[in-house]
């Protein structure tokens, strides 16, 4: 019985418990101590490991050629592994095998070619996957990353970076600072890093909040998509904002801001488009838009002294497929759109109120419903 408990070497023909020229049967193998997470193996020969299962007994784990052989390779003993051994065909074949119970950098996927250092396994099975080993094996490439079980990421330093993430043609695809060098504060930011450019600094207050999203404005995808699939279910694709303050202004709030130009002497122009809320539905197996609640300047905005601007509630008629503006509020007052027929009393609900107009005869007449179900009009001439 030979227990991994330090750095050793092994000889094939010599330390026949833990390798040989065949595959074992009833040898120990060189068995897993306590705290271990795995074991390091050095070969300049190719060679087959086999691991001991705690239900199946001796499995083929891994098997290097001359063409494939990684001469300095580690594994994880994983939860069910509880022995290894060493065949090989070499004559005098010697192997270094040390034991680990840290962090290890592993084949991800031992029985398939290439064999090749990808994966880390934090401890026991829990492992963060494809990392592809590089010439730096302190800074390797993350691609694809799959999670399994926990894992705890601990930036040591107030201006440490605790994660970073990049993808081919995107440097900083996901980012979590501590301290952002733009602000100094704690972010995680999808797309960018927090280092940003002193043409993008923001101003006047609206600064990069905890969670912040920047991108490239030729994209055509929404930031932020929120799918709710079935099921019977009230609260759906929700937006939640508490606030919890003691000063009576204090409240949770939703800022829609537009720009045009670039920092800082960018401004918006008469009749820019500043935010929009829109409402719609699925039909004919796509999603359609029938309602808008849009923003738009009044003027070219001076921040200064010149900040005019509207609200507009745009709908569809019943019938239509296309949304016409029906309300406007503005310094100027509200603008109602007004039609030239009278409304459907069949629909109107009790206790309200229509008017139209009738421009062949210069008449204003309004439509109102009676808390009983009751309808009565009254005319307005017009002059």
């Amino acid at each position: 019985m030979a227990d991994l408990t330090e750095g050793t070497s092994y000889t094939v023909g010599t330390d026949v418990t833990v390798c040989g020229s065949v595959g074992p049967t009833s040898e120990p193998g060189a068995i897993k101590q306590s705290g271990q997470t795995g074991f390091f193996i050095r070969s300049e020969k190719p060679y087959t490991l086999w691991m001991n299962h705690s239900v199946n007994g001796w499995e083929s784990f891994q098997v290097f050629t001359s063409e494939n052989l990684i001469t300095d390779s580690t594994f994880a003993w994983g939860d069910d592994y509880t022995a290894f051994y060493v065949q090989s065909s070499e004559v005098d074949h010697k192997i270094y095998a040390f034991p680990r119970t840290n962090a290890l950098l592993v084949d991800g996927s031992p029985s398939t070619l290439p064999h090749e250092l990808d994966t880390v396994i934090i401890g026991g099975t829990t492992s963060l996957g494809a990392i592809v080993a590089s010439t730096d094996l302190d800074t390797p490439t993350l691609t694809d990353p799959t999670v399994t079980g926990g894992l705890t990421i601990n930036a040591t330093e107030l201006s440490d970076t605790a994660l970073r993430i990049s993808i081919p043609g995107q440097t900083d695809m996901f980012v979590v600072d501590a301290s952002s060098s733009q602000d100094s504060r704690a972010r995680v930011a999808i797309q960018t890093t927090n280092d940003f450019a002193d043409g993008d600094v923001p101003y006047l207050g609206y600064s990069r909040g905890l969670f912040h999203i920047e991108r490239d404005n030729n994209t055509d995808q929404c930031a932020i998509s929120v799918w709710s699939h079935g099921g019977g279910h009230t609260d759906n694709s929700g937006l939640n904002l508490c606030s919890w303050a003691a000063n009576d202004n204090a409240s949770s709030y939703l800022n829609l801001i537009s720009n045009d130009g670039t920092f800082p002497t960018g401004h918006v122009p008469d009749n820019k488009q500043l935010g929009k809320i829109s409402f719609g539905g699925y039909t004919n197996n796509q999603h359609r838009l029938s309602a808008y609640i849009t923003s738009r300047a009044t003027e070219a905005w001076n921040y200064g002294n010149r900040i005019g601007s509207k609200l507009v509630l745009s709908t569809t008629e019943t019938g239509g497929n296309t949304s016409a503006d029906h309300l406007t509020v503005s310094a100027e007052g509200i603008i109602a759109h007004c039609p030239d027929t009278q409304a459907d009393t069949v629909a109107m609900d009790n206790s309200k109120v229509a008017m139209h107009v009738d421009e062949a005869q210069n008449k204003l007449t309004f439509t109102v419903k009676y808390s009983d179900g009751t309808v009565k009009t009254g005319t307005v001439d017009l002059t």
